[in-house]
């Protein structure tokens, strides 16, 4: 996706219009003028504000031809070539005719001030969760785009991959195993769930001496827990399976919940660190 600012499209609009106003006022104005050449100060002004601009913007935007043509004529005009005022009016007014014959063919995505927070968002779910987790970051980040373009249903998608993902981390943590002779990152949500669930159920029968260190192991993976089982019923088997489409609140609702599902997972957890089998006092966070 290409990040543009639309205020350097208008710029270069104005400038090559304002030089070839200038141009027009002074043929029109000053007798002999049409033949007369520009002058190196002038000429360096149209390369480097006006026509040099040209290339850059619409070059980025992927239209080729008009960013060839500003190309071409500023080579032109550095390597010395002389331009009347007529001669350059004309270049650039071949140029203003490359680019409003070309623009109408872009596609454009305006993105609401409202939706500002999601879009082309690095850490969307925050610093942690971007250290922790790196192969979601792109899982995070577009479904901060598409939320902020209006692909809902798109962006819960994304979002149920992203939480998925933490889930396999969290039975990796847990020592979840094969399951229907299938690895973590292959097993269904419901296996996935099932191996977490007995793991944890096992804390119970860890020594009470443990103490603080055990009642935050129970408060910590039943709290994830019960979030990835808001997932899995309230979204993901809706998602994954066609069986309807989301409106942008409900996927703001998502975002908040597997962000705090992923927040919470980053506390204690990442893809290459896991927390011992049994927690012992270095576990304990105050």
């Amino acid at each position: 996706m290409i990040q543009h600012d639309c205020r350097s499209v208008c710029d270069m609009y104005g400038h090559l219009r304002s030089e070839m106003t200038n141009l027009l006022v002074s043929m029109e104005t000053v007798p002999g003028s049409r033949t007369t050449p520009l002058s190196p100060k002038i000429l360096t002004t149209i390369s480097v504000f006006v026509v040099d601009s040209v290339a850059q913007v619409f070059a980025q935007l992927g239209m080729e031809m008009s960013a060839n043509n500003a190309l071409d004529l500023k080579i032109r005009i550095d390597m010395g070539e002389l331009y009347t005022f007529e001669a350059m009016y004309k270049e650039l007014d071949r140029l203003l005719v490359a680019i409003l014959t070309e623009l109408p063919r872009q596609k454009f995505v305006y993105i609401s001030p409202s939706h500002h927070e999601y879009f082309d968002q690095e850490k969307l779910f925050g610093d942690g969760v971007y250290q922790a987790f790196p192969n979601v970051r792109a899982e995070i980040k577009n479904a901060g785009n598409a939320l902020a373009v209006g692909l809902c249903t798109a962006a819960v998608f994304h979002l149920m991959r992203t939480a998925e993902k933490g889930m396999q981390v969290l039975a990796w943590d847990r020592r979840v195993g094969i399951v229907h002779n299938k690895p973590p990152e292959l097993q269904q949500w419901k296996d996935i769930l099932d191996g977490v669930e007995n793991e944890v159920k096992n804390i119970a029968g860890w020594p009470n001496s443990l103490g603080i260190a055990k009642t935050q192991a129970e408060e910590f993976y039943n709290g994830a827990l019960a979030e990835f089982r808001g997932f899995k019923d309230a979204w993901r088997n809706h998602v994954m399976h066609s069986r309807r489409d989301y409106e942008f609140d409900e996927a703001k609702t998502v975002v908040s919940h597997v962000s705090r599902f992923m927040r919470t997972l980053a506390t204690r957890l990442s893809e290459s660190k896991r927390t011992p089998r049994i927690w012992g006092k270095s576990q304990i966070m105050s």
